[in-house]
């Protein structure tokens, strides 16, 4: 089953309260409780234009795939790659308890990320 799982973006974001957040970025506070609670059945296309420009992501990072059957999750299925196989890391979280000491070399290693260097 395909289904929306905002709350990984979110975590990867370091976005602490969804809800909050999405209300400061326009979104009805209906819309904003559902899509922060996870009770979210359908968004609309320009709903997802919209998050997918506020959280810098791809409408494949808002979704995750549940295979219905055992049979169907293999590495040849389509939406395998929709598959979350871990949760994901609260950046803000992660870096609470990092040493300061290294945070400079942390810093490198991102920006060479960002260019593709590694």
């Amino acid at each position: 089953m395909l289904q929306f799982n905002l709350q990984y973006i979110f975590d990867l974001r370091g976005i602490d309260k969804p809800f909050s957040f999405l209300k400061r970025h326009g979104f009805t506070h209906a819309v904003a409780q559902s899509m922060s609670t996870g009770n979210l059945k359908s968004l609309r296309t320009n709903q997802i234009e919209k998050l997918c420009e506020i959280l810098q992501c791809t409408p494949n990072d808002l979704l995750e795939w549940v295979p219905d059957k055992k049979s169907d999750d293999h590495q040849k299925h389509p939406l395998f790659k929709l598959k979350r196989a871990h949760s994901a890391v609260n950046i803000r979280k992660a870096l609470k308890d990092f040493p300061v000491e290294k945070l400079d070399e942390l810093e490198k290693v991102i920006e060479a990320l960002k260019k593709g260097d590694k």
